[in-house]
């Protein structure tokens, strides 16, 4: 349909604008070569420069058309993040005309400008692909109108791309963790960049620095990251282990042998601590009273030793064996008999017989002996 000769006029002095998208190249901080730039679309569409030795041009110009599409896209260098910065100005000629603008990746699209463009038009902004390395990213320049002049013409421009890649953390979980662990977390990130600790689980463990201290027994989840820089996304990597309750021992006690009528005095804590409760295993040969043996007969005493552990140490028993030996006899103390008081004894009647019939025998044996010896002189040569 013919359109009014005013805005014919203002078509002939408004300057036909030759699309040109520039793209520059990647920032200094990202550390990575930017990949090329392509450009595709229905009627003209001009790859100046793709990008990668000088900032990329294109330019489009949709002819006769009424409505058209162009894409420029790239590859995403690294993982992370691309932000990238546009400009665009057009002319789309007047009758019903509109412009849109979207972003698009691996995710999907997102829609920038969407819009009536009577006349020229111009919009700026940005836009923050999350990316993996290899992957087409770009955006989408879209234009209709329904004006005899047949205008499809504008300028897009991308600023320097702000690269940001993606970051690892390597970070093993500790084993063999207790209560009374002392324990030292270490991760290490790609970028070397430093990397700090918390602890997801407040009620099992608790972190200073890179110090863990266990809180209770049970799942403790620790979360590694890094605050990232110009060049590196901030990261974070979790590691999960269990803490358990530490072992705790009873000692032995300072002797294993034991004597009827004495007592012995045992360990009343575990060495974590932990109360210890004692009970006779063998009643008829030793008692027990809280940690005090009592040994009274011969033979095996065994004595039952546990504690009920707590919030830090697990349960503790064991079997304290005592042999127990009858105490030794003493024979009293004999006080010796003075002259004097074995002078003053009585004696009677049979105590004197007694002693003579003592002094003959031994007369007696004297007279038998002196008999041999002389027999024996006779009979020698």
């Amino acid at each position: 349909m013919p359109q009014p000769r005013r805005r014919l006029r203002a078509l002939a002095l408004t300057p036909l604008i030759t699309a040109a998208l520039v793209i520059g190249g990647l920032a200094p901080a990202a550390h990575a070569a930017p990949e090329p730039w392509s450009a595709a679309g229905p009627g003209s569409v001009t790859l100046v420069s793709d990008g990668v030795g000088a900032p990329a041009q294109f330019s489009y110009d949709g002819g006769t058309a009424f409505n058209g599409t162009w894409t420029f896209s790239s590859t995403a260098p690294v993982t992370g993040t691309v932000t990238v910065p546009y400009t665009w100005n057009g002319i789309h000629s007047w009758f019903a005309a509109r412009a849109s603008l979207s972003a698009f990746d691996d995710d999907g699209s997102t829609v920038l400008v969407n819009q009536g463009a009577s006349d020229s038009f111009g919009f700026s902004g940005s836009h923050t692909f999350t990316v993996t390395a290899g992957e087409t990213y770009g955006f989408r320049v879209g234009g209709s109108h329904a004006d005899s002049a047949l205008i499809l013409r504008g300028t897009f421009t991308l600023g320097a791309l702000q690269v940001t890649q993606a970051d690892t953390i390597t970070f093993v979980a500790p084993t063999g963790v207790t209560m009374t662990s002392d324990v030292v977390l270490s991760a290490t990130a790609a970028s070397a960049l430093p990397v700090t600790f918390q602890s997801l689980t407040p009620g099992t463990c608790a972190v200073t620095g890179s110090d863990l201290s266990p809180v209770a027994a049970g799942a403790c989840t620790i979360e590694a990251t890094t605050a990232g820089d110009a060049t590196y996304l901030a990261s974070s990597a979790t590691a999960s282990f269990a803490i358990a309750l530490a072992a705790d021992t009873i000692a032995a006690p300072p002797t294993t042998e034991a004597e009827v009528g004495k007592s012995l005095t045992l360990a009343s804590t575990t060495a974590g601590g932990v109360a210890i409760t004692h009970s006779s295993l063998t009643p008829s040969l030793c008692t027990v009273d809280s940690a005090t043996i009592a040994f009274t007969g011969v033979g095996e005493c065994r004595i039952a030793a546990e504690s009920a552990g707590n919030a830090t140490f697990e349960a503790a028993t064991g079997v304290l064996v005592f042999a127990v030996s009858a105490a030794p006899v003493v024979a009293g103390p004999v006080d010796p008999v003075e002259p004097e008081e074995l002078a003053q004894l009585p004696v009677t009647g049979a105590e004197v017989i007694g002693w003579g019939a003592a002094a003959s025998l031994l007369l007696a044996i004297g007279l038998g002996l002196m008999g041999v010896q002389r027999t024996v002189r006779r009979t020698r040569p």
